[in-house]
């Protein structure tokens, strides 16, 4: 047999589906990748028992034994031309069922039903037996240890006549080869997600498709099977990063051990089959081993595989024949002295990297001083420099506030601290002073760009003022009257312009200031001011309304605001006929694909396979080739998929005026709900505590983004639930058109 070109990808992947070692891949790998390394592990598989039954024949040769390895390599070239196709030939299949000799075994795995399906060839009769191939994620994770599995789960005996009948190897094939590329969506896990149910395809499939319905339809031309069964301490695991589909170890490696159990256990007794299987398991191993140096391969993983090999060598003892030990013997030896010429480099290179200065020269420590030559001779020559005459200090005092509309504008840049602190004390001036005179002055003349110029004062304010006054607590409690002061001239601005906001509370607590150190009596009487304007307010709201921070319900402030204003109906209504005309894009696109992909699949169901003849020691093997016309067009028929269109406004309507609502929130009302968050979130709080991040906020929906007013609001609608577009619900081909639509995902809070 010729030696098989493993590639790097694939390499990697027997490495780590055969070794599990420590770090593991964080997503699944794409079906070409898997299908073309498992065609490398098969063949590495062969090749490495043919060298293991010829380096057995000195050592004790037994017939017997070797008859059963015969039976082994055949079960691996049958279960390497079926694997080698995109889908299941059913002109393969009934060709290979036809040329089952006694004692073949046929393993085939049903990858969309996520069951292995084998057929043996007995004296008297030919038995099925299947199992479930990789086990329901939450078994595997909620396992403390190794998961115990019995193998095989089921069994059903038919007789060599009813099996011989052509009718039955067709429909047989044919029921597998379907069973094998069609995913059967009641057979999938579901999750809910909009009040729909969706397959959760990263979960494994029920194999019921296989283990009850083929089984049971074989057990009606057939009866149960009475054998022996072969119980395995199976590893696994679960993982995936940021990725649709989540990493496990190969179904087909599991069945290709369960299997060759099976196939020694039913013929020889079951130390002998036990000593014999994990002996070869040692010598396979080894020639992975060969194989991973030969590439130079992380020295950290063939370390770890050496230290298999050696862990098995020792369980085994003295049941490990000869020929075994020194094969493992041998690759031991050979990394550990890979490992200690790759250590001696390593310390070669490290002693000769430079450690210390290159030798330094005197002109290194001169000075040159090119223009100070006059300069030092005249102090030496002790002549006094004539100083020009003064002139008159003459300061001129300009108010250091910029302007913007008659508002203060704050410009620190460049000043130094002294200049800061004064800049500060005239903006605090200008606040309690001056600021009430011109809210009155403006009357209702009052602009939503001074609302928002108000509200980004503040915030500016006091990022700046907290540094410069934090270790001074009086001038810590001037900076928080000055923001409050602040705050309660926008908020009687903004109830003016949006007088349902009088309906609701402030949201400020009247009390919240009275720690404040304030060092002067007018201060004292501005506070108590603020003091009884907040609770006048407080008064005048009504109890049964909830906050206007509150998350989307009834009567909250963007449902009674949404109902007063024809704006944002008619909003509302743009994007429900926008919606409806996608919705029937998307319906267009579904009509296009399904086409495509039945084309795809009636020309591929008129083409054969290509296969690519090798001849080899007088021997004639075929191998599938990568490049198959037909298992492309089946590959690119799976691989379709169509994203679901979600409606995008929710279906709850306070939850869909809400979303309205932000989409196009007032200005005057955004500018005085981030100078509130910030007084209660910044300020109020010792601590800031962030909760968790959501998975999308209203603004970065793609179903809703181009209707956003873009305002800098801080307070916005998010979801914890992301939407059906950056999921992994894909609606996966053959589809009905009403699976291609779903209520909006979103649950949105504030």
């Amino acid at each position: 047999m010729a030696k098989a070109q493993i590639s790097s990808d694939s390499l990697d992947y027997i490495v780590n589906h055969v070794l599990l070692p420590p770090k593991l891949p964080q997503e699944g790998e794409t079906p070409e990748l898997v299908r073309n390394a498992e065609q490398d592990l098969l063949c590495l598989l062969r090749s490495s028992l043919e060298r293991y039954r010829g380096d057995a024949q000195p050592n004790g040769f037994d017939p017997e034994i070797d008859r059963l390895w015969g039976i082994v390599a055949r079960m691996l070239l049958k279960c390497s031309k079926l694997s080698s196709t995109q889908a299941l030939s059913p002109r393969t299949l009934c060709t290979m069922f036809s040329q089952l000799k006694d004692s073949d075994v046929l393993l085939t795995y049903v990858r969309a039903q996520n069951a292995v399906l084998t057929i043996r060839r007995s004296s008297e009769n030919i038995i099925f037996e299947c199992f479930e191939a990789s086990p329901q994620p939450a078994a595997v994770i909620g396992c403390k240890g190794n998961l115990i599995r019995t193998f095989p789960a089921r069994a059903v005996a038919v007789s060599r006549e009813t099996f011989e009948e052509d009718s039955l190897q067709t429909e047989l094939a044919a029921f597998l080869s379907k069973a094998n590329s069609e995913m059967v969506k009641e057979m999938m896990p579901q999750s809910f997600k909009s009040d729909s149910r969706n397959p959760e395809t990263r979960d494994t499939a029920d194999p019921a498709i296989v283990s009850d319905l083929l089984m049971a339809i074989l057990g009606a031309v057939g009866e149960p099977a009475s054998i022996v069964r072969v119980q395995k301490r199976t590893r696994d695991d679960v993982l995936w990063t940021n990725a649709d589909v989540p990493w496990r170890r190969s179904p087909l490696w599991l069945a290709i051990r369960a299997t060759m159990q099976t196939i020694l256990l039913r013929a020889l007794s079951s130390e002998t089959a036990t000593t014999q299987f994990k002996n070869f398991m040692i010598y396979f191993l080894a020639d992975l081993t060969s194989v991973m140096q030969s590439r130079n391969y992380i020295n950290e993983t063939c370390h770890l595989i050496t230290a298999k090999v050696a862990k098995r060598v020792y369980k085994l003892s003295d049941r490990t024949f000869d020929f075994v030990y020194r094969k493992a013997l041998d690759i031991c030896e050979r990394v550990r002295t890979q490992h200690n010429s790759d250590w001696q480099k390593s310390q070669i290179a490290d002693a000769e990297r430079a450690t210390r200065l290159s030798t330094y020269s005197l002109r290194d420590t001169a000075l040159s001083l090119d223009n100070s030559r006059t300069y030092i001779k005249s102090v030496m020559a002790n002549k006094h420099v004539i100083l020009s005459k003064t002139s008159v200090f003459d300061p001129k005092c300009t108010s250091g506030l910029g302007r913007y509309d008659e508002l203060p504008v704050l410009h620190i840049d460049g000043l130094d601290k002294e200049d800061v602190i004064v800049l500060f004390d005239e903006f605090e001036s200008w606040v309690m002073e001056k600021l009430p005179a011109w809210i009155d002055g403006m009357a209702d003349s009052v602009t939503s760009d001074n609302c928002i110029h108000i509200a980004e004062l503040a915030e500016k304010y006091w990022i700046q003022a907290k540094e410069a006054y934090s270790c001074s607590p009086e001038q810590m409690s001037v900076m928080l009257l000055t923001i409050l002061g602040l705050w309660h001239a926008l908020d009687r601005v903004v109830t003016k312009m949006v007088p349902l906001m009088n309906e609701y509370s402030p949201e400020i607590p009247s009390d919240m200031f009275e720690s404040l150190l304030l060092p002067h009596k007018a201060q004292m009487n501005w506070l108590h001011g603020f003091e009884q304007y907040i609770q006048s307010r407080r008064s005048r709201s009504l109890c049964s309304h909830p906050s206007i921070f509150s998350d989307p319900k009834d009567k909250c402030f963007a449902v009674r605001y949404y109902s007063s204003s024809a704006t944002h109906q008619a909003l509302r209504t743009r994007i429900e006929d926008y919606a409806k005309t996608k919705k029937s894009e998307k319906e267009s696109e579904w009509q296009q694909m399904s086409q495509a992909h039945e084309n795809l699949l009636a020309e591929a169901d008129i083409l054969d396979c290509e296969w690519i003849e090798n001849e080899q020691d007088e021997e004639v093997e075929r191998y599938h080739s990568k490049s198959c016309h037909k298992c492309s067009l089946n590959w690119r028929a799976n691989k379709m998929r169509i994203i679901k269109y979600e409606w995008p406004l929710p279906e709850a309507e306070p939850a869909c005026r809400s979303a309205v609502f932000e989409l196009d929130c007032p200005a005057n009302f955004v500018a005085w709900r981030n100078l509130t968050w910030m007084l209660l979130y910044d300020v109020g709080q010792r601590k800031v505590v962030r909760g968790p991040s959501p998975a999308i906020t209203l603004s970065s929906f793609q179903g809703l983004s181009a209707y956003h007013s873009q305002k800098s609001s801080r307070v916005t609608l998010a979801s914890q639930v992301k939407p059906f577009g950056v999921t992994h619900y894909k609606v996966h081909f053959p589809a009905q058109v009403d699976e291609l639509f779903c209520a909006n995902a979103l649950r949105y809070e504030m």
